[in-house]
């Protein structure tokens, strides 16, 4: 089981400490519109291979949740061998993707 960065950092208030379940957490929690991000794929196919996203710094730009990699509707991606890291000290999640078509192979995850 991945641990979920809480968003708890420059100001924000922790959604997730509030909610019951992952599932109301994840029905509660907004992400759209997403205005920073490291990559943002709208339409189309992707295959991502030993690729490293790191968050360090744009996380402290932007006062709300950063998200690395965001999928959208109708995508299909392959990420294979990456790593996405985190920021302990800002709010940052990893991966958002929704109704899309996601293959996740020896990769991680992970805030330092």
């Amino acid at each position: 089981m991945m641990e979920l960065n809480s968003g708890k950092g420059v100001g924000n208030t922790s959604l997730y400490d509030k909610c019951n379940s992952m599932e109301e957490f994840c029905v509660k929690l907004q992400f759209e519109p997403v205005d920073t991000c490291l990559l943002y794929l709208k339409n189309g196919k992707l295959f991502l291979d030993d690729m490293t996203f790191h968050l360090g710094y744009i996380s402290q730009l932007c006062p709300t949740i950063v998200p690395a990699v965001v999928l959208t509707q109708n995508t299909e991606t392959i990420m294979s061998k990456c790593e996405i890291i985190g920021n302990k000290k800002y709010a940052t999640t990893g991966l958002i993707a929704k109704y899309c078509d996601l293959i996740i192979r020896e990769s991680k995850i992970h805030n330092c």
